[in-house]
């Protein structure tokens, strides 16, 4: 178990690097409506993680701490339809958002209400997976419709993408698996690794977009280009060429 301990630790402080990285960035991360979203993600995730933190290392109520876990998956899973919806131009897919949030609530309370232990169900974290793969598919089939001045590689949302793609896509079958195989003490060590990976993995790709954001000038041309962009998607499509 000394092994799933210290997964744990490098897990909890990979997942504070993105909340940190955004406070010492915090003033070119909230100049965009982009950035605002994601600090406010950032920042609520953290606070849970530091409350779950403190009922398992100080109080040791292992209680609270599930609770406090199933509702930051409910939060985790507002808060980046939020952030989306920033991201995404087209307006017809941003009502999804408007039932996904509401449906996600739904489905969790009731997993929590059918559940005969009180602990953290995979159930809501399957559906949160399989929706965000995707969502993030068809972000970046949006992205590959247009032709911006700024090559999608530098831009934050291609990383934060990224970063939550590989995470919701190696976590999927995981926590699939996970429902009928937790109590095992094997297993348990074998799924920390894998978690922590992937974990770990999404938090480097999330703080390489907001340094990548912090680095970029946002200029009013970006800012009415993509306003345009929004505006017209639902009406047209715009092939790029390339000589």
């Amino acid at each position: 178990m000394r092994i799933v301990n210290i997964l744990n630790i490098l897990n909890y402080f990979f997942e504070f690097l993105p909340f940190i990285l955004c406070s010492i960035f915090y003033k070119k991360i909230l100049a965009t409506k982009e950035g605002k979203a994601f600090f406010i993600y950032v920042l609520i995730y953290a606070a849970i993680l530091f409350l779950v933190l403190v009922c398992l290392y100080v109080f040791d109520n292992r209680l609270i701490m599930s609770h406090l876990r199933r509702a930051a998956i409910i939060m985790e899973f507002a808060l980046l339809c939020y952030y989306y919806k920033q991201v995404l131009l087209s307006k017809k897919t941003k009502i999804l958002f408007f039932f996904a949030i509401p449906l996600f609530i739904i489905l969790a309370f009731y997993d929590y209400y059918v559940s005969t232990e009180r602990v953290i169900s995979f159930m809501p974290l399957v559906i949160e997976c399989l929706f965000f793969i995707l969502l993030i598919i068809y972000f970046f089939y949006e992205k590959i419709q247009y032709s911006l001045s700024t090559p999608i590689y530098l831009t934050m949302s291609f990383w934060i993408s990224t970063g939550f793609l590989i995470y919701f896509s190696g976590n999927f079958f995981l926590f699939l698996y996970s429902k009928n195989a937790i109590k095992n003490a094997t297993f348990i060590v074998q799924y920390n690794t894998i978690y922590a990976f992937f974990t770990i993995n999404k938090n480097i790709l999330l703080c390489i977009g907001i340094l990548m954001h912090s680095r970029r000038k946002l200029t009013n041309n970006n800012i009415s280009l993509e306003s345009d962009l929004s505006e017209s998607l639902d009406s047209f499509k715009v092939y790029n060429k390339q000589n």
